[in-house]
């Protein structure tokens, strides 16, 4: 969980701390110019693992953005895992975003039938609200990284809970249902776990 006081997400702690430290030592014993290395180390170990706390909106039906970036685009086509009309809303994470990958939306975390046939080295999880909506999430383009971490199968997740890191996804796909109501836009930036992609119906 990020910190308010320090917005760096826990695995990199530990790194940035052994960073400071012995910039710290260098600096002591060396001088400024042997330091400076070990300066830019923690600067890029501060933007790597940057992770501000987020601010969930209070919407039991909204889907916010997994994810800090831009809007691709939203489209209206078939679902490629279930049988249905779907809502397709593409993001492209930031590189200089935040760096967890949070929930959608609150529900139960279930296998996305036929992920294995989707195109690229891809992750994917169904999300199933208390309400039966359906979400279809996919994390694409993590080639030099492990697979993202996401909630156990069969467990709950609740909207904006962390699941992981985006640094090496370069793309996420959200099928939603059809009658969804969208507010994202093409081109729109947004910020992981407060921003609102779209609002899901219930009858």
């Amino acid at each position: 969980m990020a910190s308010r006081i320090l917005p760096v997400a826990s695995p990199g702690r530990e790194l940035l701390g052994a960073a400071v430290i012995g910039g710290a030592v260098v600096y002591l014993s060396l001088g400024w110019i042997a330091a400076f290395p070990v300066i830019l180390v923690v600067l890029v170990l501060c933007v790597w693992f940057w992770d501000p706390a987020r601010e969930i909106p209070s919407a039991p039906l909204g889907v916010v953005s997994p994810v800090d970036g831009e809007i691709l685009f939203v489209e209206k086509q078939g679902d490629p895992f279930l049988e249905r009309e779907s809502i397709h809303i593409a993001l492209r994470p930031s590189r200089l975003g935040s760096y967890s990958f949070r929930c959608p939306v609150e529900g139960k975390v279930h296998e996305l039938p036929g992920i294995e046939n989707y195109p690229g080295r891809c992750a994917g999880v169904l999300i199933r609200t208390d309400e039966d909506n359906q979400v279809a999430l996919v994390m694409r383009g993590y080639r030099f990284s492990p697979r993202p971490y996401v909630q156990p199968f069969g467990e709950r997740a609740g909207q904006g809970q962390i699941w992981g890191n985006t640094r090496l996804i370069s793309k996420v796909d959200l099928y939603l249902e059809a009658d969804a109501r969208v507010l994202a836009e093409p081109g729109q930036r947004v910020l992981s776990g407060t921003d609102l992609l779209a609002h899901l119906t219930h009858d």
